[in-house]
């Protein structure tokens, strides 16, 4: 279907540099063509940012709402670093608790773990199991307390190196 009014170049013209003329075509064709109308000029009149960029007013208006959605999201940023870092700080205290000097049963030869948190005894026999060292695995194997996480899997690597010295 072939339309005869003007082109959506046109129109874009009419609506940026002419106001009063644009009106006055969007009533002619409303009334007389209306799906041209519904076509070509409804959009210019359902678009709000294109409403917005009208005329000098527009451009101005449009700049105060991103001025405002830049200066909304800013603050939304703010807030959440401050809540972020408000949760970091609470949970930068130190939970584990430290163990006392222990001598192993078997061979008398002490492991110091004066300065070793629980959860790094874990740690460091995991780190000499994997190097095949597992003398110094089994020492540490066995001072994983029973409230530790790892203490099954400890027990576990136990029975494996008693399994491997027989």
């Amino acid at each position: 279907m072939a339309f005869t009014g003007p082109s959506k170049e046109e129109l874009e013209n009419y609506f940026r540099n002419s106001r009063q003329y644009f009106d006055e075509l969007a009533k002619y064709y409303q009334q007389s063509d209306p799906e041209y109308y519904n076509e070509f000029i409804a959009p210019f009149y359902n678009n709000p940012f294109r409403m917005a960029s009208a005329g000098r007013s527009g451009s101005a208006a449009r700049g105060i709402v991103l001025i405002g959605i830049m200066i909304a999201l800013i603050a939304a940023g703010a807030a959440a670093f401050f809540i972020v870092s408000e949760t970091e700080t609470d949970s930068d205290e130190p939970v584990t608790k430290k163990t006392e000097r222990v001598i192993s049963k078997r061979d008398n030869a002490s492991v110091d773990t004066t300065s070793i948190e629980h959860g790094d005894i874990y740690e460091k026999a995991m780190n000499y199991y994997y190097e095949k060292d597992y003398e110094n695995a089994e020492k540490y194997f066995k001072l994983v307390p029973r409230s530790n996480k790892n203490y099954p899997d400890a027990v576990r690597k136990l029975k494996r190196i008693k399994e491997m010295k027989d």
